[in-house]
């Protein structure tokens, strides 16, 4: 190849990282990575899940790479059995399908996640309940409620469904539970009032505390995904929702995704709260510089980029414990999703807003 022929490549390059960077989102809460391989040339998107309901979803051109989209909410560990699997940060009794709620969509129970990082691991591939903990390990194939139900008469619970050959309980930790509570011993149960409530972990107790109540109720492990005329029978509403769907590139291979177009503002309503109850520190530390915009730079600076390395499961808590959150509201696009940013807060950041205006109370 002759000098020419290299630098032409070499500028082709440039152009088209150029071209690339331009059309990629300028929101502050979008992350991305460019890659280069044998099948050409394209961008990768870190998304929260709170992005979902926002401008990343529109882009057709977007492909997903959990690596960038988890990034700084958790750790990628070996799990024996399971191969390379994702474990969030989190609080110690934080579960999965916890923080949210249910809806009905086309596709049936449907739910909707509340915590940054929700959309990916509750819709793609499984979690398992392993020696470190839960664990998510990925996949490209979308499901509205990847579930096990449980119920009794006074009880409704649900677990997520283990991947293919797996057992929660023989991989978890035992604690000298009778027969007939197995997987179910790792759910989410409310009674059955409240299953339509807007924020399930209000509401939610752990099987021990089920167990306490109702210690002689039989428990229907496995059981049927409840029915809307069962709910109706029990007087129990679960709000439909409208499905919007799209396409995007997963681990080279095309697959679909799917939101509730009205749940955005359940999504902005409880997000705040999902912080504060459901993520450890460190991650708490992630979406303040993932998702801080050019007005707000100094949260990078005020919480140390190795806060992630400091532990699991709520250490390093000191790393932030200068900045609180709050949310700004923007108009609802025409899907009815909601954007959002977060701004940081914090003696250092209210002396700068209020020097820049004269001033007076703090703006978020």
């Amino acid at each position: 190849m002759s000098n020419r022929q290299r630098h032409a490549l070499v500028i082709l390059a440039v152009v088209l990282i150029s071209l690339t960077l331009l059309a990629a989102p300028a929101r502050g809460d979008d992350w991305w990575g460019v890659h280069v391989g044998s099948d050409g040339f394209g961008l990768s998107f870190g998304s929260s899940d709170w992005d979902v309901w926002g401008a990343s979803w529109w882009n057709p051109s977007w492909s997903i790479d959990y690596h960038l989209a988890l990034s700084g909410y958790g750790e990628w560990v070996w799990v024996d059995g399971l191969g390379q699997c994702w474990q969030p940060w989190v609080t110690s009794n934080w579960r999965p399908f916890t923080y949210g709620r249910w809806v009905w969509t086309a596709y049936g129970w449907t739910w909707v996640a509340y915590e940054p990082w929700g959309y990916f691991p509750h819709h793609f591939g499984n979690w398992a309940m392993a020696p470190v903990g839960w664990v998510w390990v990925p996949g490209t194939s979308y499901h509205a409620a990847n579930v096990v139900w449980v119920s009794n008469d006074a009880w409704i619970g649900w677990y997520p469904s283990p991947p293919p050959g797996w057992s929660h309980h023989h991989h978890g930790h035992h604690d000298g539970w009778g027969e007939g509570w197995d997987d179910a011993r790792y759910a989410t149960f409310v009674g059955w009032d409240d299953l339509g409530s807007d924020d399930l972990s209000e509401r939610a107790l752990g099987a021990e505390a089920v167990r306490a109540r109702t210690p002689r109720a039989v428990l229907r492990d496995g059981a049927a995904a409840p029915t809307r005329h069962e709910l109706g029978r029990r007087g129990v509403t679960i709000p439909e929702m409208s499905l919007e769907r799209r396409t995007a590139r997963v681990a080279g291979r095309e697959v679909m995704l799917a939101r509730p177009r009205e749940a955005a503002a359940a999504v902005e309503r409880n997000a705040g709260r999902t912080l504060e109850r459901a993520l450890a520190p460190q991650a708490v530390g992630s979406v303040t510089r993932h998702a801080t915009t050019a007005q707000a730079t100094t949260a990078t600076r005020a919480l140390p980029r190795d806060a992630a390395a400091t532990g699991r499961n709520g250490a390093g808590g000191a790393a932030t414990a200068d900045v609180t959150l709050c949310f700004r509201r923007y108009p609802a696009r025409k899907s009815g999703g909601a954007r959002r940013q977060i701004a940081e807060r914090g003696p250092a950041a209210r002396r700068r807003r209020q020097g820049r205006r004269g001033g007076g109370r703090p703006r978020c």
